[in-house]
């Protein structure tokens, strides 16, 4: 999986807002690649097919519920690589949509320099990138083995009951394998006490890791 395609976020927008080009401009200035559409009536067919280029590393809705939630449960829905992508929400709901759904909620009061800089913390880092090296010299077989390992790691350490038993173990797979960011923020979790923010940075990278460990295993090695 190429730099580029970490860097892909799609724009989702209620076309009756009229911010969304200047969202756009400053996620491009941001070093985004920007795919912007409009889902006034539903998620556009190309999106649920996945027919529309390579899988975005971010959605992030700039809308209202109850259309958001109606939209990330639809982007949920498509399963892989395409399931499992972080998704943001710029709006001023009065309620949060399920974490299921929505991983953040970005106030539209805030401002547009705000959910850039709110996006920019979901950026993967070079992960996928090392996954590639690995599998050149160790072989793609054993690589996806050993990723889908750290990727079941993740996905059990969101359970926030389980996250300090396995944070070592995260760490030391993560480190492993280029997840830097990763192995970062899960250092503090093997404290059962850690606190609030270093729990939302745990979880923010590791479903950050395992939205890019679908995408590499998805696309193959290139």
């Amino acid at each position: 999986m190429s730099i580029r395609h970490r860097s892909i976020c799609l724009l989702l927008t209620d076309p009756l807002r009229c911010e969304s080009s200047c969202l756009a401009a400053a996620l491009t200035a941001a070093q985004w690649t920007v795919t912007e559409r409009t889902a006034a009536a539903g998620l556009p067919a190309d999106v649920r097919s996945g027919a529309g280029g390579a899988e975005p590393a971010l959605v992030l809705l700039d809308m209202d519920e109850p259309l958001a939630s109606t939209l990330a449960a639809d982007l949920r829905a498509r399963g892989g690589a395409g399931g499992s992508v972080p998704v943001l929400l710029r709006s001023d709901v009065a309620a949060a949509p399920s974490p299921s759904l929505v991983d953040a909620v970005v106030p539209r009061s805030a401002g547009i320099a705000a959910a850039a800089a709110a996006a920019a913390a979901w950026r993967p880092d070079d992960g996928a990138n090392t996954l590639d090296r690995l599998a050149v010299a160790f072989g793609a077989r054993q690589v996806e083995r050993l990723a889908a390992g750290l990727r079941d790691l993740l996905v059990e350490g969101l359970a926030r009951a389980e996250a300090a038993r396995l944070a070592h173990r995260i760490v030391g797979f993560g480190g492993s394998l280029g997840f830097a960011t990763v192995a970062s923020s899960w250092r503090l979790m093997d404290d059962e006490e850690a606190a609030g923010p270093a729990w939302a940075a745990a979880r923010r990278d590791a479903r950050v890791a395992i939205a890019a460990i679908d995408r590499w295993r998805s696309n193959g090695p290139s």
